[in-house]
């Protein structure tokens, strides 16, 4: 269940990061909703347990016509709902995870909506929108004249092992099928044109996609699925046999969640036309030990390695200029990573987690290191980051508990909230000449810290900066600080804190009862 949830999350982080949401959203008993420019009511969220849902036709005397996708998302206790005539637009399943839901009603008035035992359609576009999760049939035939199976129209079905496509079926959307645990039989005929992203992500029982053989556009191999004219990997099924694989000569993109959770898998070769690796494409992979990567690959995307436990030794190729969101978050086994000179941003959780790396070099072109970059990583001993690097962001190393040294280039504007919180065995710290704030709980519990250096050009250091810092005895602030916040050096209960003689931070000493001297203090005693 864990691990199912684990993936609910991430669908629903690929559709954040699509930019699906609303500007503005108001409440109405248990409806979360949108005014839409037409006047109309779209609902955005149900917030009820009701078993027996009714949705309104009006909200504030205004109609309802459309239900956002998620808006009934993990509705775990619902068994039926009953859509009112008004709704004449439903984008994709907005009943995602409502694994009890047995029963969908539309009237036969409905314009837009159609029902047949329970399932849900949409007339205009011909188009299956949703099967309910808890119906507990074993096979399902799409009726014939359906052209369109929508995205996750038939997610968590876990009773279904066997689903009847027919010929009139031209596109199958993104994550159709995702989580049908129990599917092991479906064949794709030759009228499907288009495939979204990985239809089939998570049916744990599939070993492999048959297909037509008169389909134009799509072929297999070994049971993966590819798009000839899109040059494009569509999806390999997680229960595959398949442990090593060569990419064919012909693809340039390997699809979003491509190879999701392929437990089985232990090696892959990409030929030199790839191009492309999306989001997810080798998510979960966790046998995943050899990776030989075109030497073309210009983009890889968020979460593309993420929890690929058995990696080692990744060298990225020259041409990436990003290392997206996630892209080996979780790689606990990744010991050596080569990172090209042509990366200039290394994003949010890129390495968070990657237990055995001890040893990164951070290219010379690098201007922003994400929130969460190398957070967790245990047993990184050593990293430098260049002059070029103009922004930390929060936590970017916090937990990094084998790191002793480290040095803030001048070129740093912005050191971000809690950067190295609890780095329990850093020992120095030394701050060039650029920022102007040491951000909240930056050093928290950095319990072995004792040499800081803080330049002129900080003017605040923030609440908890220090805090817990049992080794500190000496620091010097600067007469620019001007804003010092709650309990910055609470634990620090050795610390003598330099200071200024009309210094903001002597008065602060004074406020708060902390030891405090004087930088010019000798000279007075020889004078």
């Amino acid at each position: 269940m864990k691990r199912f949830i684990f993936a609910l999350s991430f669908v629903l982080l690929i559709a954040l990061a699509a930019g699906i949401g609303a500007e503005a959203s108001d409440f109405y008993d248990d409806y979360q909703f949108d005014i839409l420019e037409n006047g109309t009511i779209e609902i955005t969220e149900y917030t009820g347990n009701d078993i027996d849902v009714t949705i309104p036709s009006k909200i504030l005397d205004l109609e309802v016509t459309s239900i956002g996708r998620y808006a009934f998302l993990d509705c775990s206790d619902m068994k039926s709902i009953t859509i009112p005539d008004t709704v004449v637009s439903i984008e994709s399943n907005p009943f995602y995870y409502c694994i009890s839901l047995e029963n969908i009603f539309v009237s036969l008035d409905n314009p837009a909506l159609a029902t047949i035992d329970g399932v849900l359609f949409s007339k205009s576009d011909k188009r299956l929108v949703c099967y309910p999760a808890g119906l507990t049939e074993e096979i399902y035939a799409i009726p014939f004249g359906i052209q369109n199976i929508g995205d996750y129209a038939f997610s968590c079905s876990n009773s279904l092992t066997s689903i009847i496509i027919p010929e009139s079926v031209i596109t199958i959307g993104n994550f159709s099928f995702h989580a049908c645990e129990l599917l092991s039989n479906i064949i794709i005929p030759a009228s499907v044109t288009t495939v979204g992203d990985n239809p089939f992500m998570l049916c744990e029982n599939l070993k492999g996609i048959l297909l037509s053989p008169d389909n134009p556009v799509l072929f297999t191999i070994d049971g993966i699925l590819f798009h000839k004219t899109e040059n494009r990997l569509i999806c390999c099924p997680g229960n595959t046999p398949i442990t090593s694989f060569d990419i064919p000569d012909n693809i340039s993109i390997i699809g979003c969640c491509a190879f999701y959770n392929c437990k089985n898998l232990k090696q892959i070769t990409m030929n030199e036309n790839v191009r492309t690796i999306e989001n997810g494409a080798f998510f979960g992979c966790r046998n995943l030990a050899e990776i030989t990567f075109s030497k073309n690959i210009n983009t890889i995307g968020n979460d593309a390695f993420t929890l690929c436990s058995e990696l080692s030794d990744i060298i990225i190729p020259d041409g990436v200029t990003k290392i997206e969101e996630g892209t080996f978050s979780g790689c606990s086994n990744l010991k050596n990573v080569i990172i090209p000179n042509s990366i200039i941003s290394i994003d949010e959780k890129a390495f968070s987690s990657c237990n055995s790396l001890t040893d990164i070099t951070i290219p010379k072109d690098v201007i922003y290191i994400g929130e969460k970059a190398f957070s967790d990583c245990h047993k990184l001993t050593n990293i430098s980051i260049p002059e070029s690097v103009k922004e930390i962001g929060d936590s970017a190393f916090s937990g990094c508990n084998s790191l002793t040294e480290i040095q803030i280039p001048a070129s740093v504007e912005k050191m971000g909230a809690q950067a190295f919180y609890e780095c329990k065995n850093l020992n120095t710290v030394i701050i060039c000449n650029g920022i102007d704030s040491i951000e909240s709980g930056t050093f928290y519990r950095c319990g072995k810290l004792k040499n800081v250096e803080i330049p002129d050009s900080v003017t605040s250091i923030d609440t908890n900066a220090f805090r817990y810092c049992a080794q500190l005895t000496n620091l010097s602030i600067p007469d620019s600080v001007s804003s010092i916040g709650k309990n910055t050096f609470s634990g620090c209960d050795n610390l003598v804190i330099t200071v200024g003689r009309e210094s903001y931070a002597k008065q602060y000493c004074i406020t708060n009862n902390i030891k405090y001297t004087y930088a010019d203090a000798l000279d007075w005693l020889t004078n």
